[in-house]
């Protein structure tokens, strides 16, 4: 059963996507290897990937906090929210 047009050219299309982000995310280390030595390029990566899970840390407190935000926003308590975001 041959393949369907659309599903060949989409196939296709997140292929390159996938091959574009993959050169994006590696192309900063390549370049600075060309400049600076191996151990500095090392330090420079562990860097970029603790700095990476910054934002699923945070991802998760909001996603943990939010409906009680939402509850404190829409019952008029600007009092303990602005507390909440204080600490």
């Amino acid at each position: 059963m041959p393949m369907e047009r659309e599903v060949f050219w989409f196939s296709a299309a997140v292929f390159g996507v996938s091959i574009l982000e993959f050169v994006l995310s590696q192309s900063d280390k390549i370049l600075l290897g060309v400049f600076l030595d191996v151990r500095q390029v090392g330090i420079y990566s562990v860097a970029a990937t603790l700095v990476a899970f910054v934002p699923v840390a945070l991802q998760s407190v909001n996603q943990i906090f939010s409906p009680t935000i939402a509850d404190l926003h829409a019952r008029g308590e600007r009092v303990l929210l602005a507390g909440f975001f204080r600490r």
